[in-house]
């Protein structure tokens, strides 16, 4: 399965609280909202025209690749959400192998027992094992000291095939994904550790998705408050729904974990989520998304999703090649998930 770099849309998250479109105030807002997500006029019309239609956005550096696909469904508002909601889940979950779902209570060990290496998935527990700066993992060097300390111990051994070394590793990783979950609760995206990466060199999740949330600006129009509560984390309180998550995908034929944090409001007509994943186990940095459900009128809405990713792996590309090649893959896979939503509709 390759990496699904697109929004994940659970009914959970979209049936808070639908309610009918008053067309006469959503319909500048959408307008607007379509805007923001840099659809122009041509665009805008092959959306209400019934196309599939994709576009990109101002991507801030090398590393950076950000694209949006819109698609007009046939059904009025409330039924476009219960529609999003059933059959094979949408974007990263639809590759997903585990899912979890943090409550209100602190993250614990046993809240990681799911994953695929803490059930001795012996390619990954060797990965971690044998993890130094620049092993293509993302870790910080507090983990990278643990997993040091541990390889001396179990010196010259398979640690796949010792159970004691095997266990050891886990559970350095299961503290370390703690610690991830209660740094981010407790200070956000400044107090996240950056990646170690080779020859010293580091790169900072929580800087990469600071500068994608200066994009939401044009969402943060229309909606100040929820891209406030959502940048400025958790200093600005919660006066919209949250939740803290994690999931693991196939990303390269290999299982990743990914730790995220997604917002979501519904009012008069349009939904908005809004999602970041603020730690990711390798490949890309992060990635931001954005959700949009928005009514037309009492038989057509659009549907919309934006995906921001980071990753080292595209900028090591010509920039041409890169924006060809990578916003391709990216497009492809957004194309792929309103399709899904489609035949959900039109079976």
């Amino acid at each position: 399965m390759r990496a699904r770099l697109v929004p994940l849309l659970l009914l959970s998250t979209l049936s808070i609280a639908p309610g009918i479109a008053d067309e006469r105030t959503t319909r500048p807002r959408v307008v607007r909202l379509l805007e923001a997500m840099s659809f122009d006029d041509r665009r805008r019309a092959e959306i209400l025209n019934g196309e599939l239609t994709t576009t990109t956005a101002p991507e801030r550096s090398d590393s950076e690749l950000a694209v949006t696909a819109a698609l007009l469904l046939p059904v009025d508002f409330d039924s476009a959400l219960r529609h999003l909601g059933r059959g094979e889940p949408l974007g990263p979950d639809r590759g997903s192998t585990a899912y979890f779902e943090f409550g209100e209570t602190p993250a614990r060990p046993a809240d990681f027992d799911g994953l695929e290496v803490m059930r001795g998935h012996p390619a990954e527990l060797r990965r971690l094992f044998a993890a130094t700066p620049g092993s293509g993992l993302h870790l910080d060097s507090d983990t990278l000291t643990a997993l040091a300390s541990i390889r001396s111990r179990f010196e010259g051994e398979k640690c796949d095939d010792n159970r004691a070394c095997g266990a050891a590793v886990a559970d350095q990783y299961r503290r370390t994904l703690v610690r991830y979950v209660s740094s981010y609760r407790k200070g956000g995206l400044s107090a996240l550790a950056p990646y170690v990466k080779e020859s010293g060199r580091t790169v900072s999740p929580g800087k990469i998705l600071q500068q994608a949330g200066r994009e939401l600006r044009e969402v943060a129009a229309e909606y100040p408050e929820l891209v406030r509560e959502f940048v400025e984390y958790p200093q600005a309180g919660k006066r919209h729904d949250h939740l803290l998550f994690w999931t693991e995908r196939t990303v390269q034929g290999r299982p990743t974990p990914s730790l995220g944090h997604r917002i979501t409001r519904i009012d008069d007509g349009v939904a908005i989520v809004l999602e970041r994943y603020f730690y990711v186990g390798h490949s890309y940095h992060t990635l931001q998304a954005v959700i949009g459900v928005l009514a037309i009128d009492r038989k057509k809405t659009v549907v919309f999703f934006h995906t921001r990713a980071d990753s080292e792996a595209v900028a090591k590309f010509p920039v041409a090649l890169r924006r060809s090649l990578g916003r391709r893959h990216l497009m492809g896979e957004l194309r792929a998930d309103l399709n899904a939503v489609a035949r959900r509709i039109r079976p």
